[in-house]
């Protein structure tokens, strides 16, 4: 319940301020603003100040202002209505609300920086951990304990920085890697295996100890003695580097290769012992039995001319990743499946409102830049279609005629509603996953 009602919120907020760009614009313009909602359909809370009703609905997916004489029949001839206003008075309301969503995204970026940001030890350890089987990292000659310095010859310092470069869809990388002192050029080549954990890294892992959070009650790990809190340094005959090794060498175990020899840290000492996965129905594979503890985090913060620059090269990847996810779903290195709409989007806003302030606005900023560059695109009843109209209405000194404007907004609306409806669909599944 709290995920959602965090959820709601956070996409409440964003709603609120697209729709707000939207409205101090229309009033900037003296256009006559009937109606404020956040959400649509009946309204649950309302009241009225001067000349315009501001509303809480009850479908909390989206929000609009409507504004006096915005539709052909509306028209009663007044200077304060929408249609009476000159194109270019009208393209400064369309355009206000994305306007506000990425203004407001950079303004969440920079309180974040400057407040300071709880990143994982492990971001800035840019030591290999563990390779996926059968990952383009393998083919290229990753080993765990390779250490990444550059790809395409520019250094990376960070895994975000290492995931913004494979999220860019190219096909073939060349990193630049340190191995037991020599340098050495890998050559990476892209490939999306459905359902491939950790495919966006390219089969790479970084450097997680395996601090043991939780063991399950009568599982494998708890009849070897495991407790929480120690450390996993040695299993299945190698140094262990990475909680992600583990786990990717636990999924491939079999009862032919026996009980695991394992070797741990703890505060009392050090000690070994062997254990052997248990079936588990649920998952439908062998388990030790343990939950991991969460990484070591320390506070990142900037300066604040330096939170400008940091903030405006993150509003830069945020802006170019969608359409980097574009062409992935049109190349395949993406999947529909992979896309989240508004239930999925409530979920993920409600479970990362837990990761505290920065991680909060962050989070939002993405998908502040989102909701901006999708209003934008010309599909009609999106802020971008109003612009679309806008121009063609400029170029031609009149507008399309209603037929035509209605019949647009027919197939815009069938669009949608069915691309709400396969998200929704897939958020639903995601869900009982």
């Amino acid at each position: 319940m709290l995920t959602i009602i965090f959820g709601l919120i956070i996409l409440g907020i964003l709603i609120f301020v697209h729709e707000l760009g939207h409205f101090l614009a229309a009033k900037a313009c003296g256009i006559r603003v009937l109606t404020f909602s956040l959400g649509f359909g009946q309204p649950l809370l309302n009241k009225k100040i001067g000349e315009t009703e501001y509303r809480i609905s009850a479908i909390p997916f989206g929000g609009y202002v409507k504004m006096a004489g915005e539709n052909v029949d509306d028209i009663r001839g007044g200077e304060d209505e929408y249609l009476s206003r000159p194109v270019w008075q009208r393209a400064v309301v369309a355009a206000a609300g994305p306007f506000f969503n990425v203004f407001f995204a950079f303004l969440f970026l920079f309180i974040a920086n400057v407040y300071g940001i709880d990143e994982p030890r492990f971001m800035r350890n840019m030591t290999v951990g563990a390779i996926v089987p059968a990952s383009a990292a393998q083919a290229a000659g990753f080993l765990p304990g390779d250490s990444i310095t550059a790809i395409n010859g520019k250094t990376v310092n960070s895994w975000d920085e290492v995931q913004n470069f494979f999220l860019r869809g190219k096909t073939s990388y060349t990193v630049q890697v340190s191995r037991q002192g020599e340098i050495l050029d890998l050559h990476l080549q892209m490939k999306r295996v459905k359902g491939e954990r950790y495919a966006g890294m390219a089969g790479l892992a970084p450097e997680v100890p395996a601090v043991i959070g939780n063991v399950t009650k009568n599982s494998a790990a708890q009849e070897a003695g495991l407790m929480a809190g120690d450390t996993i340094v040695f299993a299945y005959g190698d140094t262990l580097r990475s909680a992600i090794q583990l786990n990717i060498l636990t999924e491939n175990w079999t009862p032919q290769n026996g009980p695991i020899e394992i070797k741990v840290k703890r505060s009392e000492g050090d000690f070994s012992t062997t254990v052997t996965p248990k079936f588990d129905s649920t998952a439908n594979r062998h388990l030790l039995g343990i939950a991991f503890a969460a990484p070591a985090t320390q506070k990142i913060r900037y300066s604040p001319l330096n939170a400008v620059y940091r903030s405006g090269t993150q509003m830069w990847e945020f802006t170019t990743l969608i359409f980097r996810v574009l062409h992935g779903l049109t190349t395949g290195g993406a999947a529909a499946s992979d896309m989240a709409g508004p239930v999925g989007i409530i979920q993920i806003s409600g479970q990362v409102a837990q990761h505290g302030v920065s991680t909060i606005l962050i989070f939002m900023a993405m998908l502040g830049v989102n909701l901006a560059l999708i209003n934008l695109l010309p599909l009609v009843i999106t802020d971008g279609g109003q612009l679309l109209f806008l121009l063609i209405e400029a170029v031609r000194g009149k507008p399309l005629t209603p037929k035509t404007q209605g019949l647009i907004n027919m197939i815009a609306v069938i669009f949608f509603i069915s691309l709400f409806v396969f998200l929704t669909f897939n958020d639903i599944l995601r869900i009982f996953r």
